[in-house]
C-alpha cells in the first residue's frame, strides 16, 4: 500500500483516504449492468465514509491523545484505522466503535513490539495543522491527560473508552474483556484519580 499523507478533518483529506485504500485493492472484473449498479454502490460508500471521517477525526485523535500517543503517533494510528474502516465499511456495524477498537490494537501492538511508553502529558504540537487544532482542544484539559499518565495501561484504557461515552458493557465488547473486569478497572482508576486530584490540590498545583 502507498504512504499516503498525514490527514486533516476536511473534504479532501477524506477523499484522499479513499482514494489510497481504493488503489490497495484488487476488484474484480464485473459485467457492464453489475459494473454500474457497483459504481453506484460505490458512491454511497465513499459518500458514507466520508461523512463518518469527518465527524470522527478529531474524536479518534483526542481519544489516542488520552490513551497516551503523542501527536504524530496518534495520526499515524487514525490513518491505519480509518483506511481499515473504508476497506470493511459495508460489514461495519458501528463504525465509531469499530474505529476505536482496532485503534486501541493498532497502539498496543505498536507499543508491544516497539517498547513504547505512554506519554503523560499532552504532546508538544505536531507541525501540522490537523494537529494544532487536535492540539488545542486536548490542550483544554491537560490536566486530565496529565494526571491519566499515572494509570496502569489497562486502566487508562478503559476509562478513556468510558470518557469517550462507552458504557462497561460496551467496552467489555470492544475490549474483549467480562464486564466485571471492567467495571473493576474503572472503579481502581476512579479511585487513582481522585487520590491524585487531591494531592495535586494539597501541593496547591
Amino acid at each position: 500500500m502507498a504512504v499516503t499523507p498525514r490527514f486533516a478533518a476536511s473534504a479532501a483529506a477524506a477523499d484522499d483516504l479513499v482514494e489510497a485504500a481504493a488503489g490497495a485493492r484488487q476488484e474484480p472484473i464485473v459485467p457492464v449492468g453489475q459494473a454500474a449498479a457497483g459504481a453506484a454502490e460505490r458512491e454511497q460508500i465513499v459518500a458514507e465514509f466520508s461523512e463518518f471521517y469527518r465527524a470522527e477525526f478529531r474524536g479518534l485523535m483526542a481519544f489516542l491523545i488520552m490513551q497516551g500517543l503523542d501527536s504524530s503517533g496518534a495520526a499515524d494510528v487514525v490513518q491505519e484505522a480509518m483506511v481499515g474502516a473504508f476497506r470493511n465499511w459495508k460489514a461495519i456495524e458501528h463504525p465509531r466503535a469499530w474505529v476505536r477498537t482496532v485503534a486501541v490494537r493498532l497502539w498496543r501492538r505498536q507499543a508491544t513490539t516497539n517498547h513504547v511508553q505512554p506519554v503523560a502529558q499532552v504532546p508538544e504540537p505536531h507541525q501540522s495543522e490537523d494537529s494544532h487544532q487536535v492540539e488545542a482542544e486536548a490542550g483544554q484539559r491537560h490536566d486530565l491527560v496529565r494526571l491519566l499518565g499515572r494509570l496502569p495501561a489497562r486502566q487508562r484504557e478503559v476509562i478513556a473508552l468510558n470518557f469517550d461515552g462507552y458504557n462497561p458493557t460496551e467496552i467489555a465488547e470492544m475490549l474483549q474483556l467480562d464486564v466485571a473486569t471492567v467495571r473493576s478497572n474503572l472503579r481502581h482508576a476512579r479511585q487513582r484519580l481522585q487520590q491524585a486530584l487531591r494531592e495535586q490540590e494539597s501541593s496547591g498545583q
